[in-house]
Formats: C-alpha cells, structure tokens, sequence
C-alpha cells in the first residue's frame, strides 16, 4: 500500500508500485524485523524480478575461514 500510493502521485503506477506481473519490482525477504540492523538477516533479494546474489567478499572469507579457528 506505501508504495502504490506513492507511484500513483508519481504518476508511474502503470508500471511500478505493486507486484503484478508487467510491473517492475523490486523486492526482498529477510527473516526478522527489516527495519531493524540487530535483527535482520537478509534471505532473498530480486530487483526487476531478478534473483540478486547475496554473496559478498566478506561471506565467502566468512564461509572459507569459520571453522578454522572454531577448535581452538
């Protein structure tokens, strides 16, 4: 509802605003309260209806180097 008001005072909700297939959009899923940093983990990320990869440099030295000092 936040965003279809606002694209139609924007005047573009023909093709943004809501999730509708034509539309654009751009979404994610995260488990937790979004709004809050402490609390969010990020799941799923789709821009234009798009999967976006959520892989950064630091997961990957994160996932290479997690166990590593775990037994010590």
């Amino acid at each position: 509802m936040l965003t279809g008001n606002t694209a139609k005072i924007l005047g573009i909700d023909d093709t943004h605003g809501t999730l509708a297939i034509g539309k654009s959009a751009t979404l994610f899923v995260s488990e937790g309260d979004a709004l809050d940093m402490r609390g969010n983990q990020l799941t799923h990320a789709f821009i234009d209806g798009r999967t976006i990869s959520l892989e950064t440099h630091q997961t990957e030295l994160w996932k290479r180097y997690s166990g590593k000092y775990e037994g010590e």
